[in-house]
């Protein structure tokens, strides 16, 4: 018996509760600045103010996991991008800021017994991107 109450899932196939008209989604693959591929992405155009997505998962997952980057095509990026996460209102993850030469990172956090996960672009012209998104 696993933990987890579903098996792994793209959070970009799950349907959103609600999301911001500049917070875009997905399922094609992109290159990092480091040349690496990755899909399943998540953006937001926040260079003025913050932009979010939810997603209503009931409970039913314990982890997501991602990847912060830098989008190839926007490599030589002035922006400075980040995001958080928040699990029922409560901010249980901040990823540092990236920028043109910044390196992808790659991220797992803890969402058990979660209701409404919410990712918030707090900066960013939409260069910087989470890709690879998964619930399990």
């Amino acid at each position: 018996e696993t933990d987890t109450i579903n098996p792994p899932e793209w959070l970009t196939n799950i349907e959103y509760l609600n999301k911001d008209n500049n917070v875009h989604i997905e399922n094609n693959v992109h290159q990092t600045n480091t040349d690496k591929p990755y899909s399943h992405i998540i953006y937001g155009w926040a260079d003025e103010e913050k932009c979010s997505i939810t997603y209503y998962l009931n409970g039913e997952y314990s982890n997501l996991s991602g990847l912060w980057t830098i989008l190839q095509d926007c490599r030589d990026t002035e922006e400075k991008s980040k995001f958080s996460i928040y699990t029922d209102g409560n901010k249980i993850y901040e990823s540092s800021t990236i920028t043109s030469g910044s390196t992808p990172e790659e991220f797992e956090i803890d969402i058990d017994n979660c209701t409404k996960l919410t990712i918030t672009f707090e900066k960013g012209d939409g260069s910087a991107e989470l890709g690879n998104l998964k619930v399990w």
